[in-house]
């Protein structure tokens, strides 16, 4: 038998909350007087530049664009268990789960299932994923030790990072082999069936350093759904290999290799999904990565960076007979469509793999003293074959290339000038740029400001311009899902900037203020029309979805972020932003030419914030708290959300056992239990309490 594959109260709350910002702040600020503060240098000596915008250091007061980090202290402090968390710390950025074992961030106006409009790296290799349009955290092979810390571009960073950085970019930096000797272990355990252990050994040897790490992680998802449970578990095992090499006082070469295997829950968007929809992933990926970078006797240098990533996807789901799905006896299908029998029809991305190579050449230098720059040029390849999203599983393949350069002047000693622009072509739509200026303005060594302005273009990728999803049997299309046409265009983003940056209290106290104004055009989403009006036939739905260009979105809206540390024991991190969304897509069109427009205008909560306070005893004893409210939501792939107000606490031990470090850490997640959901509705958030240890031997 054949078998075929088919697709089937936000000012109240906020009012409540600041008692206890204004408490929470006041307790480390009363320490001024008793306490010697300490310096930058003391608080940001290991991270005090910023790569990520311009591809050269670059303090954070003179980059072209606002820039969060996230340290050591920050992670440990955060009481977050996966990287996700973490992003519930910076301003802007939404943190949500369509599905627990797919978790997502966005900025700004797009917080959809896939976040295909940021970049994402880990170490300056891209884990954006093409099959899918975006970054599968869980299958990442990363967990937060093995972080040193986060660079986060909030806002458009093309010129650095191409065109999947149309509205932030994050680079996720990993301890060097050389940061920590010998073996490192950890194990997680508690609610939620949550099961992870991972161990990590480094090495130093003649002319250079090693770290090899892998690990165990399992959960068992959500707990329960109108009281009954469901099966969203999430399994990863992975394995990391890293090298640094220094064959040459002026040579570095830093070597990647990686595999993980995960088991993650999918589904299709929508609102009200039920638990019948979540189908499994099989998702195993290998990545290889080199860097090398050689400085010159002029003090110039150069970077040659190759990587590639593979990913092989199983996921089939048998939904039954033909017969049954029309809803006829099995002999009566040969009547209806001549020529074809009966057959079981399979549902999922069975035999499907994604891979992604990209070699990028970068040369950096000084002009006069004053004037830098970067020139650079890459080439990527990408291919994919899938059986649900390409009719017949062709493969289907792309080639792109780049030229980018970015220049930092110093006209006086107030006045610093960015300048970026980046050039791509590919035979989805030719040739298209983005480009970003930015004059800072140094007030005094202590405060700056920035006016920033961006102008992009983002091709659609390899899935949204390729998508053929359907079934054909003995040449008859028996179902259209999704339709890419061939005069898909860019999507086209504009952006405006003025913030101000500042250290003060004798630099214990860090305050960022970002006004900000962003337009984004011809924005490809989905339109469902009949198959009838534009294929001149009727499937077995009567519609399917085409991608067009049909949507539009502004934003506009204020950032802070507030980072205190008086002394080495007070920790404190305030964020808070307000975004005023407004937008229109083009939903459906009807058989009779009648058109229907939705609305984008409360896609994303238009208020967030979260207030950290920690507190690190000369005894080894941590104590932390995060407060995080996020206003009520109109998920356009989702269901809606109320706000709601999260509390989650860490308290910890370091002591030495034996020789040997250990960290001992109980951490809670929404200990006061908050009922609320996120995302989709089954996504019921209840109180998670864990037992985290780790050892250094």
């Amino acid at each position: 038998m054949a078998q075929h594959r088919i697709n089937g109260k936000a000012a109240a709350t906020t009012n409540s909350l600041l008692p206890v910002i204004v408490l929470t702040l006041s307790l480390p600020l009363s320490t001024l007087a008793d306490n010697n503060l300490v310096t930058e240098e003391d608080m940001f000596g290991d991270i005090p530049m910023i790569t990520g915008a311009s591809h050269f250091p670059q303090t954070i007061a003179e980059a072209p664009t606002s820039v969060t980090i996230i340290d050591r202290q920050m992670i440990d402090a955060s009481a977050a268990v996966e990287i996700v968390d973490l992003f519930r710390l910076i301003p802007g950025f939404q943190v949500y789960m369509p599905h627990y074992g797919r978790p997502a961030i966005n900025y700004h106006g797009f917080p959809q299932e896939y976040s295909y409009r940021m970049e994402v790296k880990i170490d300056g290799r891209s884990v954006y994923e093409p099959s899918e349009n975006a970054v599968l955290w869980s299958t990442l092979g990363i967990e937060l030790d093995d972080i040193d810390y986060i660079e986060v571009i909030r806002g458009a960073n093309a010129p650095a990072d191409g065109a999947n950085a149309t509205t932030a970019s994050v680079n996720i930096i990993t301890k060097a082999p050389i940061a920590v000797k010998g073996w490192r272990v950890r194990a997680v355990a508690g609610d939620w069936n949550t099961q992870n252990i991972s161990a990590a050994y480094s090495g130093i040897e003649d002319g250079f350093s090693y770290k090899i790490n892998g690990g165990y992680d399992y959960n068992s998802g959500f707990p329960t759904i109108d009281g009954n449970e469901f099966d969203d578990n999430t399994e990863t095992s992975y394995i990391n290999l890293r090298s640094i090499i220094t064959p040459t006082l002026y040579d570095s070469i830093d070597a990647q290799a990686g595999y993980s295997d995960s088991n993650i829950d999918m589904a299709d968007s929508g609102r009200s999904i039920s638990v019948q929809d979540i189908i499994k992933w099989d998702y195993e990926s290998f990545y290889l990565f080199t860097g090398w970078e050689r400085r010159l006797a002029n003090q110039d240098s150069f970077e040659l960076l190759f990587y590639y990533n593979r990913a092989n996807i199983d996921a089939p789901e048998n939904l039954g007979l033909f017969s049954d799905l029309l809803g006829v006896r099995p002999s009566d299908v040969p009547d209806q469509f001549p020529g074809l029998d009966d057959f079981e029809v399979l549902y999922g991305l069975y035999d499907s793999y994604a891979e992604r190579s990209d070699l990028e050449f970068r040369y950096k230098g000084d002009i006069g003293g004053s004037t830098r720059y970067m020139l650079g040029l890459a080439s990527r390849y990408d291919r994919m074959k899938s059986e649900r999203q390409f009719i017949d599983a062709v493969d289907v393949e792309e080639s792109s290339q780049r030229l980018f350069t970015n220049i930092e002047t110093k006209a006086t000693d107030h006045w610093t000038f960015n300048a970026g622009v980046i050039i791509e072509y590919n035979k989805i739509v030719d040739d298209y740029a983005s480009y970003r200026l930015s004059a800072n303005y140094k007030i005094n060594p202590n405060h700056s400001l920035r006016f920033a302005y961006n102008d992009g273009e983002r091709s659609p990728g390899l899935y949204e311009a390729n998508q053929q999803s359907g079934v054909t049997e003995a040449g008859y299309p028996l179902d259209v899902d999704t339709v890419a046409p061939d005069d898909l265009d860019t999507e086209k983003f504009e952006s405006q900037e003025i913030s101000y940056y500042g250290n003060l209290l004798d630099q214990a106290l860090t305050l960022e203020i970002k006004l900000f104004k962003e337009k984004s055009r011809d924005l490809v989403k989905y339109t469902n029309m009949d198959t009838d009006s534009y294929f001149d036939f009727t499937d077995l739905n009567g519609d399917f979805t085409l991608r067009t260009n049909s949507a539009w979105v502004n934003a506009e809206g204020i950032e802070t972020q507030i980072k205190y540390q008086p002394d080495q024991h007070w920790l404190v991190n305030f964020q808070y932003s307000y975004t005023d969304h407004e937008g229109l897509w083009l939903r459906q069109i009807y058989d009779t030419g009648r058109l229907r427009i939705n609305s984008w205008d409360d896609i994303a909560p238009a208020e967030m914030t979260s207030l950290t306070t920690a507190y690190f005893f000369a005894s080894g004893l941590e104590a932390s708290v995060m407060i995080y409210y996020q206003d009520e939501t109109e998920w356009e792939q989702g269901d809606p959300s109320d706000d709601y107000v999260r509390v989650d606490a860490r308290l910890a031990k370091r002591l030495r056992a034996g020789g040997n470090e250990v960290l001992i850490e109980l951490i809670g997640q929404n200990v006061f239990d908050q009922d609320y959901s996120e995302f989709h509705r089954i996504n019921d958030y209840e109180s998670r309490y864990l037992l985290r240890l780790t050892v250094g031997l």
